[in-house]
């Protein structure tokens, strides 16, 4: 069913037209191209998905993992293993299905990462104005959000010291790719301080309305004791004028 689903989105891909009016056949033809030069790159995605999905039914009968087979060699009520040999092939099954999982993982990243390549390509530039922006975003950041950053840098530039102590970082020389990265990460940085930002002022505006009530509560209080004590005191003071 899996393989089905990829041949349709295949098909699709394939299929798929740009329906422009008034629009010429010749017109046409490269976009047509330049919408057909990308399916083969979708396709490798798919179908390396489709072998790690194969890896993982395939290589071994039952899922495993070392967590398993600790608890199944320490079991005293019947359920853990009868031979040496079943622990061994069990180890030997989860250490070929790892190794597979990372290749298969390894050419998916690799596919998606052309396919990134090629995205950013479509994109407009990053202006002047928008790598000064990024530039003082970073200096800006706390220092976890700060490696985190270095280390968008560092994937395009395995030259780039990240993780040095002093670390010089030339935003006009970074690629495209690296400045749309970096430009969504901080996107999503300050996205998630200014959430922080706004449960703050919610935690404070809720303090001070919840001191405001108890002190209008005591000004009450206050108030009606003395109105009491007020009530009290006015028939003394006839009777002593009596």
């Amino acid at each position: 069913q899996l393989e089905q689903r990829v041949n349709e989105i295949e098909q699709f891909y394939l299929n798929v037209k740009i329906k422009e009016p008034n629009t010429s056949r010749s017109a046409s033809l490269p976009r047509d191209k330049e919408r057909e030069k990308h399916v083969p790159s979708m396709k490798k995605v798919l179908h390396a998905f489709l072998g790690l999905v194969n890896v993982v039914y395939q290589i071994i009968d039952r899922p495993m993992d070392f967590t398993t087979i600790k608890n199944q060699m320490e079991a005293k009520d019947g359920t853990g293993y009868k031979h040496i040999r079943d622990i061994c092939s069990d180890v030997a099954n989860y250490a070929r299905l790892a190794r597979d999982i990372n290749n298969e993982l390894y050419e998916v990243d690799m596919h998606i990462e052309e396919l990134r390549e090629n995205v950013i390509k479509k994109c407009r530039r990053i202006s002047t104005m928008e790598k000064r922006k990024l530039g003082l975003a970073i200096a800006q950041l706390c220092p976890e959000n700060l490696s985190k950053a270095l280390e968008i840098v560092a994937l395009n530039n395995p030259n780039f010291q990240a993780k040095a102590e002093e670390v010089e970082l030339d935003i006009n020389a970074q690629s495209e790719s690296t400045l749309w990265r970096l430009k969504y990460f901080l996107k999503d940085v300050l996205k998630v301080k200014s959430k922080d930002q706004n449960n703050d002022n919610t935690f404070r505006e809720a303090a001070n309305n919840q001191e405001n009530n108890i002190v209008s509560k005591r000004k009450r209080e206050i108030c009606d004791a003395l109105a009491k004590t007020a009530c009290r005191s006015i028939p003394l003071c006839q009777r002593l004028l009596a």
